[in-house]
């Protein structure tokens, strides 16, 4: 990553704003690496889009297997991240104020990320319900768009997903882009 970044900030030096964004596994990288990009890239505005990478904590004994098998590089000033993934988004909540941007998609029964938590479609629903209530709600520039089904990704389907209320994700998306006021969240 640092490689990447190292070239990329090197090739956009005007840049303005910059999107990170991943899928899946890429979902939680890009989570955990927003204060990487941002740092390679001063001054500039870095948001953040996360699909179906849903910064919660999985059970302790499988985060601290993956942070060790993964070698996950933690932000240097997140030492609450090291026991509990979901400490990123109070971190971030202070890092990265309005106008940046956090988006999560995800499916409400992820039967993928569900798999690598050790718990069911149904046990992944309730924890993606308490986290967006205790995490994601209180932070003023964060939004998700969520799919009442099971599924994984929703980008992979080429901007197509709906929501409950209709909304098609590839508006969504464009609304967080341009700033739109308009830009809630997609509810189940």
């Amino acid at each position: 990553m640092d490689a990447f970044l190292a070239r990329l900030s090197r090739t956009f030096t005007d840049a303005e704003r910059v999107t990170l964004s991943g899928l899946s596994a890429g979902g939680f990288g890009a989570g955990i690496h927003w204060e990487r990009v941002a740092n390679a890239f001063p001054g500039v505005r870095v948001d953040l889009l996360d699909d179906s990478g849903p910064p919660m904590s999985p059970p302790a004994d499988r985060w601290a297997q993956w942070r060790t098998t993964w070698n996950v590089q933690l932000p240097a000033g997140c030492p609450e991240c090291r026991d509990r993934l979901e400490a990123l988004l109070p971190y971030y909540a202070r890092r990265f104020p309005p106008p940046a941007r956090f988006a999560l998609l995800s499916y409400t029964q992820d039967t993928t990320i569900s798999a690598f938590f050790g718990v069911t479609p149904e046990q992944f629903q309730t924890q993606l319900a308490d986290a967006t209530r205790r995490l994601l709600a209180p932070i003023p520039n964060a939004r998700h768009f969520y799919v009442d089904d099971q599924g994984h990704v929703l980008i992979g389907r080429n901007g197509t997903a709906r929501g409950a209320d209709g909304t098609v994700l590839i508006d969504w998306l464009g609304r967080m882009n341009n700033d739109d006021p308009a830009w809630a969240n997609v509810e189940p």
